[in-house]
């Protein structure tokens, strides 16, 4: 989807990366060092992919480059990336994706088994007579579509929170764990706020927002997320809104993170002015 490319050694820019990754990975205490690779997305991003350590795989995009960073910024960047491999992040998000999947199949035959017994549902919904279902008719079976659409939309919902919840506590300890590696949690704070001044600069709308939706649990930070819009909530339904958003969050937001980082460094961290 990142259309990304394994990075070039003769590459001065590549260069840069490759030698910032073999720094962190001296530290990681990883077996297994992952090869790297680059992307041509223009929006600042680095992530890592692979359920387990031997078949992970580090990135960066062009952007990353953009913004400003000094070389321990973005080494912080790859700690903390290189903590989901570490942690087996990317298997634990997987795994959350089967979940989901049976959490359909369970609800969706619990409901199916309860509107049964009931006497008005029983032409759609009745059990099997000599193993023949009973006809459903044309009602019937608009009948068990809906249903069927009212499961799907309402668990599905209700996993991407769980799914959400879980990311954020993720990225959380990937940042802790990133922190860790490097022992310089403010070098990773300063990294987070030059990338969210350069993601509110130049931020995806339209067709390309929706394209930046799928990518969006293996950004360092959310490219859709604009806290502004939620702090100018003031209605009551506005303010629903803005906490049902926040529920499907897949990054804690930046300010959280900062402040979590800086209780680790045991003091405020010298941030930059964007």
């Amino acid at each position: 989807m990142t259309k990304s490319t394994p990075a070039d050694p003769n590459n001065p820019e590549h260069q840069r990366l490759l030698a910032i990754v073999d720094r962190v990975y001296a530290k990681s205490g990883l077996k297994f060092k992952p090869p790297v690779y680059v992307s041509d997305n223009p929006l600042p991003n680095a992530f890592a992919t692979g359920p387990i350590h031997r078949k992970a795989v580090v990135a960066a995009t062009k952007g990353l480059f953009l913004t400003g960073m000094t070389d321990a910024e973005i080494e912080a960047v790859f700690a903390h990336e290189l903590g989901h491999v570490k942690n087996y992040d990317v298997g634990i998000n997987s795994m959350l994706s089967v979940l989901s999947m049976i959490f359909f199949m369970i609800t969706d035959a619990g409901v199916r088994l309860l509107l049964s017994g009931i006497r008005i549902f029983k032409p759609s919904f009745g059990l099997k007579v000599n193993g023949q279902k009973q006809p459903q008719g044309f009602f019937g079976g608009i009948l068990e579509y809906v249903v069927m659409f009212l499961i799907f939309q309402v668990t599905g919902q209700l996993t991407k929170v769980v799914q959400m919840f879980v990311m954020r506590s993720r990225e959380s300890a990937a940042d802790a764990t990133g922190s860790l590696m490097t022992g310089h949690p403010c070098d990773l704070a300063s990294a987070l706020i030059k990338l969210v001044a350069y993601v509110e600069k130049n931020r995806p709308h339209g067709r390309e927002a929706e394209l930046y939706r799928a990518l969006r649990p293996i950004m360092t930070i959310d490219p859709i997320f604009d806290v502004r819009v939620e702090v100018q909530a003031t209605t009551v339904w506005q303010k629903v809104k803005a906490f049902w958003r926040y529920l499907q969050l897949t990054h804690p937001p930046v300010s959280e993170r900062v402040a979590v980082l800086e209780t680790m460094n045991g003091s405020a961290c010298a941030l930059p002015k964007v």
